[in-house]
Order: C-alpha cells, then structure tokens, then sequence
C-alpha cells in the first residue's frame, strides 16, 4: 500500500471513529446530526477517491473508447500507450452493415434502410443512441437492434444467431 493511499484509509479511519463519537449525541444537541452528515459525506469522498486510485494500479490500462481504466487481461493493446477495453471491442464488433444484419436474420432487402429513411422514422431514438447510423453509402447497425426492434416483427422467419 502507498503513502496516499494508506493515508486515506486512516483519515477514513479515524472519520468513521468521530461519527461514532457523535452518533450518540444527535438527539441532544442540535449541530451533532449537521456533524454526521459532513462526517459521512467527508467518508463517501475519501472512499470515491480510493476506487480511484485502485482503478489506476499499475495493472490498469485506460480504454481509449470511454476512458475507463480497466485490468490489462481485459484490454488489448491497439499500439504503445493505446489500448481499448473488452466492452468497447464487443460493442464495435457487434455494428454491422444493414444487408449484413439483413442476411444474418432473414429481414427483407432494404428494410433497414426504408425505415432510417422514412418519414415516420421508427429507428430516430436507437441512430440518437449511435445504434444505426449512415457511413458513406451504408447503414450500420448494432446487433441489439434485433432485441429491442426487429425480433417482435421477424423472429418466426430469423436463424437462431451464432
């Protein structure tokens, strides 16, 4: 353990020994119920601060998709100093083009991009989500839109995935 993070555990310590002090004293004086809820709040930051600093062991990579640091065994490294998260890899691999998406659940040619286009635009909340969206000439589409829109319409017809 380092100097700050020992340092923390003892002010942490020594804060959760002065809330007990003062535990007793909340119906008879005034300030003491104030005291206890700077004290634990004092505590819930000294313990955000912790996680943090564990987060950031010498084992941890911070993912250059969304930041979080994350165990070396659950990252790869793109190049030196350049790393993307488990998360982040399964989510970019499950984006697929729409005929992709389209042949793999058995949906009807250009369906995809007859409801991203229409005027109605039944899909509007999941490209706000970045769950569809164009890229150059084609749609791309998270594999969850199966779940969340498609399956209801078309699972007696789609191949189980793989």
């Amino acid at each position: 353990m380092d100097y700050i993070t020992r340092s923390y555990v003892e002010r942490v310590e020594s804060l959760e020994k002065l809330k007990a002090d003062l535990l007793p004293l909340v119906g008879d004086d005034i300030l003491a119920k104030s005291f206890v809820s700077q004290v634990e709040s004092e505590i819930a930051q000294y313990g955000i601060k912790l996680s943090r600093l564990q987060s950031k062991s010498l084992d941890a990579l911070k993912c250059i998709q969304c930041s979080r640091f994350e165990d070396k065994n659950n990252c790869k490294t793109i190049r030196l100093g350049v790393h993307i998260c488990a998360l982040c890899m399964r989510t970019i691999s499950e984006m697929l083009v729409a005929s992709e998406f389209e042949e793999k659940y058995e949906i009807p040619e250009g369906t995809i991009k007859q409801h991203a286009t229409s005027p109605a635009d039944p899909l509007s909340a999941f490209k706000e989500a970045g769950m569809l969206r164009k890229s150059g000439r084609n749609w791309l589409i998270h594999r969850l839109l199966w779940d969340l829109f498609y399956a209801e319409k078309y699972s007696h017809k789609a191949k189980l995935p793989k």
